[in-house]
């Protein structure tokens, strides 16, 4: 390079350096700053923590917290992914049943309302038996299910079993180790369970001597107040099931019998549909009848039933 090409190139170099340095003084920083002045810039956002609930939990915030991202909110699952706890048999039947798969976690392929899930689930034994016990007790009195309460003494006394498990259940395993009236479907096969396409668990039903003179103002209460949507007849052709959606239950459809009795009529009568996990067109009573009433109107219910 030739000393007359050179100054032009040194000239270039002072001006750039002159250039930045007062722009420099004019923004009042760097215009190239260094890489600590970067990262100092840089804000980080941690994540949110999750919230801790002042108090004990409950059932419904225990599930929110646990089951739900897999299961739903509203109990319904991911199929073919995440199974269902709506009305299930592996939820409904027995309260030992729903233990043991909290405590242990399940593995391999399951039959869940006729569909097959083979999904790992892990032990969530790191919750304490209370609650435990308050999101089985949530679960199975809520998404349709109306099973009975789980005390966080069964859950210890399932625990006590299972110490030194590690190993997560299989379908049969549970299965076998259920008794009668309370065997699921084993992986492919039809299920034999209350919930799932047979009658509810356990003895049925005895028949009920009712007072006709019970059942007499049953008829008046149902006339008044549910005829509109289920119809006289109880086959869900009132006069307002067209403009519903979802459209009112039939008392004369088999299956409709088959996931339910009085006891979740009565539920449904007092609560309302969504504390069942049904539609919220179904209004609760609880404050418009008596217990007594409500009992009734359960009874006058069932003598649809085909």
């Amino acid at each position: 390079m030739s000393n007359g090409s050179f100054v032009p190139h040194v000239a270039g170099f002072v001006v750039g350096l002159l250039f930045f340095s007062l722009a420099s003084i004019w923004v009042g920083e760097p215009v190239i700053p260094s890489v600590s002045a970067v990262k100092a810039k840089v804000e980080y956002a941690p994540p949110e923590p999750i919230p801790v609930p002042e108090g004990p939990e409950t059932g419904e915030q225990v599930y929110a917290r646990v089951c739900a991202a897999c299961h739903q909110a509203d109990g319904q699952g991911l199929p073919p992914t995440f199974p269902p706890l709506a009305e299930s048999d592996w939820v409904n039947a027995d309260a030992e049943t729903p233990i043991r798969i909290v405590l242990a976690g399940l593995s391999g392929p399951i039959t869940v309302k006729g569909t097959q899930f083979n999904q790992m689930m892990p032990s969530q034994a790191v919750l304490d038996d209370e609650q435990i016990a308050k999101a089985l007790t949530y679960v199975r009195s809520n998404f349709g299910n109306a099973a009975g309460e789980v005390s966080a003494e069964q859950v210890a006394a399932v625990r006590e079993k299972l110490a030194g498990r590690s190993d997560p259940w299989t379908a049969e395993e549970l299965s076998a180790l259920r008794g009668p009236g309370e065997t699921a479907a084993a992986p492919g096969q039809p299920s034999t369970a209350a919930g799932e396409g047979a009658a509810p668990e356990g003895p049925a039903e005895p028949a009920r001597v009712v007072d006709p003179a019970v059942l007499a103002a049953a008829k008046q209460s149902f006339e008044g107040i549910c005829v509109s949507c289920h119809g006289a007849n109880g086959d869900g052709m009132g006069p307002a099931a067209a403009a519903l959606n979802p459209k009112p239950a039939s008392f004369r459809d088999p299956a409709f019998w088959q996931t339910r009795d009085r006891a979740h009529l009565i539920k449904v009568i007092t609560k309302g549909g969504p504390a069942v996990g049904k539609s919220p067109l179904m209004a609760p009573f609880g404050g418009q009848f008596s217990a007594a009433q409500i009992e009734g109107l359960a009874d006058y219910i069932m003598s649809f039933k085909p």
